[in-house]
């Protein structure tokens, strides 16, 4: 998910083409940070540029700060179809 999308409806078309910050959707609705080898917004756009808006399984270190909670992608794929 393009986070500056779900905030503020910015949504281009292309998710920013991967030089915006992405983050999880969760199904209860937040909506968590994602980053990679732990530097804050670093990385996961270009990872994830190919993936906006699609439900994906995302694999990796799930960190429950308080004031900012977030995740550090390690993998990610395309869930099987049903």
């Amino acid at each position: 998910m393009d986070i500056l999308c779900e905030l503020t409806g910015d949504c281009p078309s292309n998710c920013g083409d991967g030089k915006r910050q992405f983050g999880l959707l969760l199904d209860d609705g937040r909506l968590i940070p994602m980053v990679k080898n732990f530097g804050p917004f670093a990385g996961t756009a270009s990872d994830l540029k190919g993936f906006c808006g699609k439900r994906i399984i995302a694999d990796g270190l799930f960190i429950n700060n308080p004031k900012m909670p977030m995740f550090a992608l390690q993998f990610k794929r395309l869930p099987p179809r049903r």
